[in-house]
């Protein structure tokens, strides 16, 4: 039975980053919540779409496995957020995997998702800093399935491509023709 990775980010994840959106960058719950419900698809689809070639697939199960990524995130997320410090390395390292992901596309991504959740450009600062908070988040779970299931790469693309039924229906269709995705049913 295949996990719905989208799920498993929604039900262990969002609940601790909407806890601290507010403290952290000033959104609102209602704003938090809807922009998150853009973060994560988004970012599970840029992990999918990573994963499309061998190569892609390679440097992702790298990037996945790296020492810097906590596998155990679920647990340790509340507490990495309640201090300056933990808030600001987990931002760095979402940056970084952001820019991995989504190239030259990444610096924009907030304010795409910043308009999805109804947030002016000027004011699109916190989605930006909670979608790459969600980012080393999101590799922590993709962590966790890798090692607990001890996956290659091949195994990683399997795993991506039965999320394409979930991710259908959740990716906001404006963040992928921004992309450059074209249409959910091409890029799917």
């Amino acid at each position: 039975m295949s996990v719905n990775l989208l799920d498993l980010a929604k039900s262990s994840l969002t609940p601790i980053l909407l806890s601290k959106a507010g403290s952290l960058f000033g959104l609102e719950d209602g704003v938090a919540s809807k922009a998150l419900g853009a973060i994560l698809p988004t970012l599970l689809s840029g992990v999918l779409s990573k994963s499309a070639t061998p190569q892609g697939a390679d440097s992702l199960l790298n990037a996945i496995k790296d020492d810097h990524v906590d596998g155990n995130i679920v647990n340790n997320l509340s507490s990495l957020l309640s201090n300056e410090s933990g808030v600001q390395s987990l931002g760095a390292q979402g940056g970084k995997l952001l820019g991995f992901l989504f190239g030259d596309k990444a610096s924009g991504l907030g304010d795409q998702i910043a308009n999805i959740a109804g947030v002016s450009s000027e004011a699109s600062t916190g989605v930006k800093g909670l979608t790459a908070l969600a980012a080393p988040a999101l590799f922590g779970l993709l962590k966790n399935q890798v090692l607990g299931s001890n996956l290659n790469a091949s195994g990683l693309s399997a795993l991506l491509a039965n999320q394409i039924p979930h991710l259908e229906k959740s990716l906001p269709a404006q963040v992928a023709q921004w992309l450059g995705w074209g249409s959910l049913g091409s890029f799917f």
